[in-house]
Order: structure tokens, then C-alpha cells, then sequence
């Protein structure tokens, strides 16, 4: 059923009526890949114009800045770090370094809320490191990136995500999640080396029919060799072409 809803040639939004038991008087919606123009994200292609791995570079004296004022606040309101900002947030601060209120509303993760809450102090973090502040020295032993940052290096580097995960002693589901949350952010673009395009488009199809809140449903409707770390990786550019929050799985 859904390899004849995604090769089918009829409209998906009639196909969808149908399967539900309502019979439109219409024939075509001008609106799908059938009866417009396909868009790009349904072709599982990067455009043309694109590098290999649109990746977004961080600057790490920034992004330690940045964790330095988000401990800061954590310890003041006695909450985990990640409850503030996550790793992805400040490394599209660093990425979109905004300006004003207007540019923080467009960074990954800050909605209303959080803005209201941290935008004038992150807007002055920002200008302070252009006026040369930079996070405290460690006195103790050298710290590391955080994961994410350290993720982007790797990939940046050419490194595959199997890769990644026996260079950090990690299961490749870990990986699998934290590339999933930058593709979401927008920090990278799913590659066709992580899920080849044809396998891109049929998870893409089920998402159609079964939605993409869980991944079980799409596990179930998929063929048997389709994994979960391939259905998070789409479903994760899915949520980034809709503007859809993380951690609803």
C-alpha cells in the first residue's frame, strides 16, 4: 500500500481522501508533489549547488562562552544546563550570531519564552565576545567540546558516523541521535551516504501516510530492513522543512 501511495500517479491528497472513505469531487489538488511542482525535499537530493556537507562552522571560543553564561544561569535556577539552551541552540547562536530580538526569534530552539527569558542577556554575551570576552580558563585539565560540537568537527573532517561512534567508544545509535538533532537545527543536511535517496523517499511516504510524531508506526509499515537510525535521520529533515520541535519521539 505504500509503495503504490508513493510511485502512484494520482494526487496524494485525493489517494488520502479516499483511504479514509471520503470521495472528493475534485480530481487534483494543486498543492502535492503530484500535482505541483515536486519539492526539494521530497526528491532525497541535496540542490545541485550544494557542497558535499552543507555543514555550519562553530566557533568553539564562542560556544564556550556561551556554555559558561548557560551554566551560570542553570546553577542560579538549580536545573540541568540542557533545560536552558541545548548544545544545538548555542551552536546556532554561534552559526547566525543574531543581533537583535527579531534575529533571535530565527535561531533553533529559542521560541517566545525562551527569548523572553534570555534574550537580552544572550544578545549581550554575544556583543561582549565581540568585545573580546571569552569564557574563564580551565585550571583544571583541559576541557573537551561538548558532543555535538565535537560531532560537527568529526563529520566536518570526513569522518562517517560509524566512524564517530568507534572513535568515542559510543553505539551508533548515540551518534545516529546527535546528527539527528543538527540536522534538525539546521547545522547539517541529511547525506545520501547516511540513507541512500531511495530508501529516503519510501520512509518519506509512510511519514505521508502514518505521520512522524513516533517512529514506531513507520518502523511497522516499512520493510524489515529499514532501521530506526535511518527513520530518525529523515523524519529529523522532515521536522526541519516543518519547523517541528525536537524530542517528540
Amino acid at each position: 500500500m505504500i509503495r503504490t501511495f508513493v510511485e502512484g500517479t494520482e494526487c496524494r491528497h485525493r489517494q488520502i481522501c479516499l483511504h479514509f472513505g471520503e470521495t472528493p469531487k475534485w480530481m487534483t489538488c494543486g498543492m502535492c508533489d503530484v500535482c505541483a511542482k515536486l519539492p526539494e525535499w521530497m526528491t532525497g537530493e541535496a540542490p545541485k549547488s550544494s557542497s558535499r556537507r552543507k555543514i555550519v562552522s562553530v566557533e568553539p571560543e564562542l560556544f564556550a562562552l556561551l556554555a559558561e553564561w548557560r551554566m551560570e544561569i542553570a546553577r542560579k535556577n538549580m536545573v540541568p544546563a540542557f533545560a536552558i539552551l541545548t548544545d544545538a541552540t548555542l551552536a546556532d547562536l554561534c552559526a547566525r550570531r543574531p543581533q537583535t530580538a527579531e534575529d533571535l526569534s530565527q535561531v533553533f530552539g529559542i521560541g517566545a519564552r525562551k527569548a523572553e527569558l534570555y534574550g537580552a542577556e544572550l544578545l549581550a554575551t554575544l556583543r561582549a565576545y565581540d568585545g573580546g570576552k571569552r569564557a574563564t580558563p580551565k585550571e583544571t585539565k583541559e576541557s573537551k567540546p561538548a558532543p555535538s560540537v565535537h560531532t560537527l568537527e568529526l563529520l566536518r573532517e570526513g569522518k562517517s558516523i560509524e566512524e564517530i561512534a568507534a572513535l568515542e567508544g559510543r553505539q551508533v545509535a548515540t551518534i545516529v541521535e546527535r546528527v539527528s538533532v543538527l540536522i534538525e537545527s539546521g547545522m547539517i543536511e541529511l547525506q545520501d551516504s547516511w540513507v541512500a535517496p531511495d530508501r529516503v523517499l519510501l520512509i518519506k511516504g509512510a511519514a505521508g501516510e502514518f505521520g512522524y510524531a513516533k517512529l514506531k508506526p513507520l518502523k511497522d509499515a516499512l520493510p524489515a530492513d529499514y532501521s530506526y537510525d535511518e527513520i530518525r535521520l529523515v523524519v529529523a529533515s522532515l521536522r526541519r522543512g516543518q519547523g517541528k520541535p525536537s524530542g517528540t519521539v
